[in-house]
């Protein structure tokens, strides 16, 4: 299950996701390698409406601690939700 101390920043990352602000998702840091315009155009060629996560998105087994972060980076599987398709 993913630990409870990362979900608020999770839900956050997600919202930014959602409203489509992928500029500020690339000046802070949150998508990694990619940039705003490859992960709008990503979102966007799957064509479907992505909705904020409910609380069971989060009961997933897929939150890693990386080595050697002391706890302070995580690897999140954390899968996105559609209007459609939940």
């Amino acid at each position: 299950m993913i630990p409870k101390k990362l979900i608020s920043s999770l839900r956050d990352l997600v919202h930014e996701l959602v409203i489509g602000n992928f500029a500020k998702l690339e000046t802070d840091g949150r998508i990694g390698r990619l940039n705003a315009t490859d992960l709008e155009h990503v979102l966007k060629r799957y064509g479907r409406t992505f909705i904020e996560l409910p609380d069971e998105a989060f009961q997933v087994d897929e939150a890693y601690p990386l080595k050697g972060s002391k706890g302070q980076s995580w690897a999140v599987d954390l899968p996105l939700w559609t209007a459609k398709e939940g």
